[in-house]
C-alpha cells in the first residue's frame, strides 16, 4: 500500500456514512421470488431498465437472504 492510500485510509472514519463518506447512493430493488427446480431464488432487480441490459442485477438461494436490520 503507497503512503498516500495509508494516509487515506486510517483518515476515514470507523463508521462511514455510505453517502457521504463511501459515494454510496441507495436505492429500492424490486424482490421477484421464484421457484425453479424445486429450490426456490430471490431477484433482486434494479430501478433503471438500463441496468439490467449491463446484467447489473443479483439472483439468490431464497435461504441464503437476510435482512441486514434483522442481523443486528
Amino acid at each position: 500500500m503507497t503512503m498516500a492510500l495509508e494516509a487515506e485510509w486510517e483518515a476515514a472514519p470507523d463508521d462511514p456514512h455510505p453517502e457521504r463518506d463511501l459515494g454510496y447512493h441507495g436505492a429500492t430493488w424490486e424482490v421477484i421470488s421464484v421457484e425453479q427446480r424445486g429450490s426456490e431464488h430471490k431477484l433482486f432487480l434494479p430501478p433503471e431498465e438500463e441496468c439490467l441490459w449491463r446484467e447489473e442485477f443479483v439472483i439468490a438461494e431464497a435461504e441464503l437472504v437476510r435482512d441486514l436490520h434483522d442481523a443486528r
